[in-house]
């Protein structure tokens, strides 16, 4: 049988950013492994469609006008002018959600969420207007969408028994969500010993309100080496309100905010720092955390990071959320265990290796969407 036709569609913006969009062009280039011939439907800002080549796959950018909150909703009458006139040319349609509005296509649906908008936006304790606006959203508009799209899908993934649970809790879709996880480029992020790594904590990341960076910085002040510094390697909108913290804090010169990233940059950070610590209060299943595992980062984080999916224990050590002060001891009683960070970081290595490479994905994806077709080619 010859490779399929697949149509994947996000609300991610490519180059890709953020993780939704490295997901998307991951699996896509692994696909194309496979043989499958894959085309990205992504976001694109203005008023202009777009288009090129990003991982050697083919996109197409459909222009999302400036009309917060309802942009998604402004972007629909484009594309589906944009699947009218093309969508016939592919067997699957792929849809990543969130932020994504209903859409007629011919053809069979699979449909992966990341994080389901009612929970992602209950995530944080912040109770300022714009995050009680995005909840109220979120009710209004976001989950409609997402329901349409679970309806219509044939094929349903989460990318974590996590959003799975989530899902048949608040959405209770027609069928049970089979888990497709995040993956990792394990030869890109490759792994580097205590003997590579540098005196500082990263954090890889959006600086958003479910991140639990106050806490990191609160954390990083109560440790007792001076030396030490604290990378955020992301942008975000928190980053005026978390500076002043550090400020306040009196560590803003070992605070350093390094900007947005990109994929070179992200490998080099997490192959150097001395730890890695990811503080969320919630998270569907970070990229950013199967990379600084692939690359041998000891990795410290909460319990709202922690899976089934990454064994009993996990590979790295966890804390609970916003819990700054036993973050600060775990923390401390890590840099001070050069034998632990080692054990952890080669556990988790093999965890990678076993369960999160991109060709793995692909081939369970693969697998549960044209399992049947295959197997009578055959």
């Amino acid at each position: 049988m010859s490779g399929r036709r697949v149509l994947m569609l996000t609300n991610a913006l490519l180059p890709p950013r953020e993780g939704i969009g490295h997901h998307v062009t991951s699996l896509a280039a692994a696909l194309r492994e496979r043989g499958h011939a894959v085309h990205i439907l992504a976001a694109s800002p203005g008023l202009a469609w777009r288009g090129g080549e990003v991982a050697g796959i083919p996109w197409t950018g459909y222009p999302v006008p400036p009309l917060r909150p309802v942009h998604q909703l402004a972007a629909r009458p484009g594309l589906v002018r944009w699947l009218a006139a093309h969508g016939g040319a592919f067997d699957l349609l792929h849809v990543h959600l969130p932020l994504l509005p209903p859409l007629p296509f011919d053809g069979p649906v699979a449909v992966t969420v990341h994080t389901p908008m009612l929970v992602d936006t209950a995530a944080t304790c912040d109770r300022r207007l714009e995050r009680l606006a995005a909840r109220l959203y979120a009710r209004l508009f976001s989950a409609r969408c997402e329901r349409f799209w679970l309806k219509r899908a044939r094929h349903l993934f989460a990318v974590s028994s996590r959003i799975a649970r989530e899902l048949a809790c608040h959405y209770r879709p027609p069928r049970a969500a089979t888990v497709l996880p995040n993956g990792v480029d394990a030869g890109f992020f490759a792994f580097r010993d205590e003997s590579a790594r540098r005196d500082f904590v990263l954090y890889v990341g959006r600086l958003g309100p479910r991140k639990g960076l106050g806490t990191l910085i609160r954390a990083f002040a109560l440790l007792a080496r001076r030396d030490l510094k604290l990378v955020l390697l992301g942008a975000g909108p928190l980053e005026t309100r978390l500076r002043r913290l550090s400020r306040e804090l009196e560590v803003a010169d070992r605070v350093i905010f390094a900007g947005a990233g990109d994929r070179e940059r992200v490998r080099d950070a997490v192959q150097r720092c001395r730890l890695f610590v990811l503080p969320s209060a919630y998270e569907g299943m970070s990229l950013a955390l199967l990379e600084a595992m692939a690359a041998g980062a000891p990795v410290v984080t909460t319990e709202a990071c922690t899976l089934p999916e990454f064994g009993s224990p996990p590979p790295f050590t966890v804390v609970p959320a916003g819990d700054h002060r036993a973050l600060a001891t775990t923390m401390g009683h890590l840099l001070d265990s050069p034998e632990r960070r080692r054990a952890l970081a080669a556990a988790a290595r093999r965890l990678v290796e076993a369960r999160f490479t991109w060709p793995r994905v692909a081939e369970a994806f693969e697998a549960a969407v044209f399992g049947a077709d295959l197997r009578e080619a055959a």
